[in-house]
């Protein structure tokens, strides 16, 4: 309800976990990730894009296609970003 009351101004969310031992932890946010208040760095983003895109593709495709986007004004053609 606390969240509620901030919406849409803030997207926040809590968690709260139980231990075995009867610990309870709690975190909350008010800011996730992505949003402009808790932006995701570059770095975040490449290594998330490897983790997703090496289900699929092999480590010399996924570092190409990194590349390119980083120089995506230089393509000639969009299609070339996969090529």
């Amino acid at each position: 309800k606390q969240l509620e009351m901030l919406y849409p101004e803030k997207w926040g969310a809590i968690v709260e976990v139980k231990l075995k031992d009867g610990t309870v932890l709690i975190e909350r946010t008010d800011y996730p990730k992505g949003d402009p208040e808790n932006p995701v760095s570059l770095q975040e983003m490449q290594d998330k894009f490897r983790r997703l895109a090496a289900r699929r593709w092999p480590k010399d495709k996924v570092d190409k296609t990194l590349e390119r986007l980083a120089h995506l004004e230089r393509l000639e053609q969009l299609g070339e970003l996969l090529g």
